[in-house]
């Protein structure tokens, strides 16, 4: 996904130095008006609220900045959908810029852009340009609420487990049961109907997973490694 360019022309006055959200703890100093941080990345959870912290620094005088946090939640590419304007705060000199930021309940599940800016005397928009200030983006991983555990079903085995290949063999099951593949941060990262007693996994990286079976009105849920 390519999303929009934003930025500030000139850091001389100010700039970002440091943002806390959702484990994400970033200092930085100069740079540009645009900086990639995109490696770095915070955990959320649907439904769930977290505290947003955003402090600026003045090489000289105190100027009045601008803030937003922008979110692309549905992961389309923009932050022109509703709710994707996360978070602003309008002209201060207060630092640091604090407030809360509530994950949307439909938020698409996964790996999502997190785009910070500060503008002198204005409240930054999601794209384009403007004198000074500073735009970073960030990743946000999202992740449903709660967390499934593993359930006891002798009846169910996974072999090879850990599984090295691409194929991971389910014994036991009806035939046309379902399955979603979740990870450790709670994503699904994987469905689909259990054909001839196995699932693809080729798609997946090293880690462990867990991997729930629906036949009807039951279910069970159980844990694999791939190597």
């Amino acid at each position: 996904i390519t999303y929009c360019a934003s930025q500030g022309n000139s850091v001389a006055d100010e700039l970002i130095a440091r943002v806390q959200f959702a484990g994400i703890d970033n200092s930085s100093t100069g740079g540009t008006g645009y900086q990639n941080f995109t490696n770095i990345s915070g955990n959320v959870v649907r439904g769930s609220s977290y505290s947003i912290s955003v402090t600026p620094q003045w090489p000289g005088s105190k100027y009045n900045e601008g803030y937003a946090v922008y979110i692309d939640w549905n992961q389309d590419g923009d932050f022109s959908d509703s709710g994707e304007t996360a978070f602003t705060r309008t002209a201060t000199q207060v630092t640091p810029v604090t407030g809360t930021i509530t994950v949307p309940a439909n938020a698409v599940l996964g790996a999502t852009r997190m785009r910070v800016a500060m503008r002198y005397n204005a409240v930054p928009a999601a794209c384009g340009s403007y004198n000074y200030g500073q735009v970073e983006d960030y990743t946000i991983n999202i992740s449903a609420a709660g967390r499934m555990e593993e359930t006891a079903q002798p009846g169910i085995t996974l072999y090879p487990n850990p599984v090295g290949g691409n194929v991971l063999n389910v014994s036991g099951v009806n035939t046309n049961a379902t399955y979603r593949i979740v990870n450790t941060l709670g994503q699904e990262v994987g469905k689909g109907t259990i054909n001839d007693e196995t699932v693809d996994v080729s798609n997946l990286a090293a880690g462990t997973y867990l991997l729930e079976i629906t036949s009807g009105e039951n279910s069970a849920v159980k844990r694999f490694i791939r190597n």
